[in-house]
């Protein structure tokens, strides 16, 4: 077996065992938010506990050095989660504060973005509501915004939440993301369908118009 051969073959064996671990990650992370979620729905504490991982989320996403902090093996994980109930104990339910604590426990922390998409996505479902990304090259005023909601709304026959971000590669207009709906108002759109058109023509024959 050549070194080339050799070498490629560990690469391989390498990239699979990479997608077997994301993979293997993205179920734990569906079963702690069907857990978290049912939870919620069986005691009814299902917006007190999205309100308090909105919350969470948001600072953990923000902070760095708290989300190092919770996730440092370091330190005991004892003084880790008598922390977090002295940080959140006035802005998280107890029980919400409970599961951060069983993430901690399980070294799970690494998985607490994908845990809110999730339960979140549910809370949505359940509430017959769409989440929509609205990209854009500069920032939307509520006037725009509120706009595009109404749209989507007629589209999906569902009530929608609108999440604007901006992202400079489409140069201009928006584009719309839901699970199953992709609505592109871009000029990036425009100019490559220009694009296409020009280099699809047939370029003349000079030989033809020569007098």
């Amino acid at each position: 077996m050549s070194k080339n051969i050799e070498k490629a073959q560990y690469h391989r064996i390498g990239d699979d065992v990479l997608l077997g671990m994301k993979h293997k990650e993205y179920k734990t992370s569906i079963a702690y938010a069907k857990g978290l979620f049912y939870f919620s729905v069986q005691f009814n504490l299902l917006m007190p506990i999205r309100h308090s991982f909105d919350i969470f989320i948001s600072i953990w996403q923000n902070l760095p050095l708290m989300r190092r902090f919770i996730q440092c093996h370091a330190i005991d994980r004892y003084t880790r989660k008598d922390r977090i109930r002295q940080l959140f104990r006035d802005q998280a339910h107890r029980a919400f504060l409970y599961f951060i604590e069983k993430l901690i426990d399980n070294n799970h922390t690494d998985l607490l973005t994908g845990i809110y998409d999730t339960f979140c996505q549910m809370v949505d479902e359940k509430n017959q509501k769409r989440k929509v990304r609205v990209i854009s090259a500069f920032p939307m005023n509520r006037s725009q915004l509120i706009r595009i909601q109404e749209t989507m709304e007629d589209i999906l026959k569902l009530k929608v939440i609108i999440r604007n971000e901006v992202d400079l590669v489409i140069l201009g207009g928006f584009v719309c993301y839901t699970d199953s709906v992709r609505i592109d108002m871009s000029l990036k759109r425009d100019l490559d369908k220009l694009r296409y058109q020009i280099l699809s023509v047939p370029c003349l024959d000079n030989k033809k118009y020569k007098g």
